[in-house]
């Protein structure tokens, strides 16, 4: 099975959120050893090559669409047009191993590494991601190590980077039905890769905005027909950061797209209740001035409600909740 080991800088967002770098890596020696070292995030090893453990992991996860699309939880997918972001990105990757790269001369601004894996036979393409450790480079030119009770002292000759040992993502290409299929063992990771979270937190900031109108634009989105949200500046600071530096957060608002304005008022108001088994503090809703007003405190239950994630009385009773962080008891 013909194999290819790259190195790839990647731009960040506001930078356009595409390589910078795409580099093949030269091995002299030891990228057997390296490939036999590596483990799927999540998984203990298995199997007798890395294949046949790929095999075993992906079988553990969950199908994205019998999962609810929750995607904070590990998980598989076919990928398609209508995942434009993710689908965007790795035509990019595959444009660049298509074709011919410079080789790897020095470490600087290395995001994640791609093991490819080419099988002729079965016309398949395994590739494997494997997010880069953010060290300091190793500038000492001996290395001490041990194998099998026996030590010896390794010459680098030049400067080197610990490898990590990780991988938490890969796709498989299937050359003959033309498709791609996505395996996330590590959700984190693989938005970090690909610069996703950045698009999420972008996307969700959006979302509040239109809740609200900034520099006294008209409010785009509204709750229960007619309901407009409230945010003072104060919160509203707040609530950015919430945003930025929580997940669940991000990913529940990036997909939102004014449903809350179709829920009944009702609804919203048992929702907003029921919220209190996880949360302290819900929202308050002012009938008189058709009013929604939303704090930093209440903005996990506001969007818990507008989401529906918690399916707080509005589609269902179920009140799991997939923000809270546990049940209040």
């Amino acid at each position: 099975m013909f194999k290819k080991f790259y190195a790839v800088g990647w731009q960040s967002e506001k930078n356009g959120g595409i390589p910078k770098d795409f580099r093949i890596v030269d091995f002299k020696s030891g990228l057997e050893n390296f490939i036999d070292s590596l483990e799927f995030s999540g998984f203990d090893k298995s199997g007798d090559d890395i294949i046949e453990y790929f095999n075993y992991c992906k079988s553990q996860l969950n199908d994205l669409e019998n999962n609810g699309n929750d995607t904070d939880e590990p998980f598989f997918r076919t990928l398609n047009n209508n995942n434009n972001i993710e689908f965007s990105k790795i035509k990019i990757i595959t444009n660049k191993i298509n074709q011919d790269q410079n080789y790897l001369s020095n470490f600087d601004g290395i995001r994640f590494y791609i093991l490819n894996f080419e099988d002729n036979e079965k016309n398949l393409q395994y590739r494997f991601y494997i997010k880069a450790v953010r060290t300091a480079k190793i500038n000492s030119r001996f290395v001490l190590s041990r194998l099998d009770h026996k030590f010896k002292i390794t010459d680098l000759k030049s400067d080197g980077k610990v490898m990590p040992s990780k991988i938490s993502y890969a796709e498989v290409m299937d050359k003959e039905n033309n498709s791609i299929t996505q395996y996330v063992f590590n959700v984190s990771d693989y938005e970090s890769i690909f610069g996703l979270n950045e698009i999420k937190v972008k996307g969700a900031t959006n979302v509040i905005n239109k809740f609200v109108g900034i520099n006294n634009s008209e409010k785009v989105f509204l709750i229960s027909n007619n309901y407009k949200v409230n945010i003072n500046d104060i919160e509203l600071n707040k609530i950015y950061e919430k945003i930025n530096d929580n997940r669940r957060l991000a990913n529940a608002l990036y997909k939102y797209n004014n449903e809350a304005e179709n829920y009944k008022l009702d609804d919203v108001k048992l929702a907003n209740e029921t919220s209190k088994q996880f949360f302290n503090n819900p929202f308050t809703i002012n009938e008189e001035s058709k009013t929604i007003n939303v704090t930093s405190d209440s903005f996990e239950t506001f969007v818990s409600v507008i989401t529906n994630l918690t399916k707080l009385g509005i589609a269902a009773h179920d009140y799991e909740n997939k923000i809270a962080p546990s049940k209040k008891k």
